[in-house]
């Protein structure tokens, strides 16, 4: 007696949701890549009553408790920053910037920032906490 071979079928796998995984991840990476740019910086924000919800910026510049300026989270001389802001505002066509200090810094000490910050024609945004 014959008997008939049944053919495999081979599983199916649904390959629709390894996009929808794929792009969720992309964004979680983008979004943490910010985050990373100043992981390593020390700086005790300012506080003030009068701070407002501040949207994300991708220029950032900061200026850690021993004085020291970074610009996206490289060290930097500020007689470099006009340059770097000019040409990163140029890049991502978007002249806002987001400025920290730390709270113990003199302004004397970030004032020279300021100027080269605004002669870039960059929109600033300085950084702090609300007091509570």
């Amino acid at each position: 007696m014959k008997m008939k071979r049944r053919k495999r079928k081979m599983p199916m796998i649904p390959l629709s949701s390894m996009g929808d995984i794929a792009f969720l991840l992309i964004i979680f990476f983008i979004l943490t890549s910010n985050f990373m740019k100043e992981k390593d910086l020390k700086y005790t924000r300012a506080q003030s009553e009068d701070i407002d919800k501040l949207q994300p910026s991708q220029i950032s510049v900061v200026i850690d408790e021993k004085g020291v300026l970074f610009f996206n989270g490289e060290e930097t001389q500020t007689s470099a920053l006009e340059d770097q802001v000019r040409t990163m505002i140029a890049e991502l066509n978007n002249p806002k910037v987001q400025f920290k200090v730390d709270k113990d810094i003199p302004h004397k000490n970030y004032a020279d920032v300021l100027l080269k910050l605004s002669a870039a024609e960059a929109e600033i945004s300085l950084v702090g906490e609300k007091k509570k």
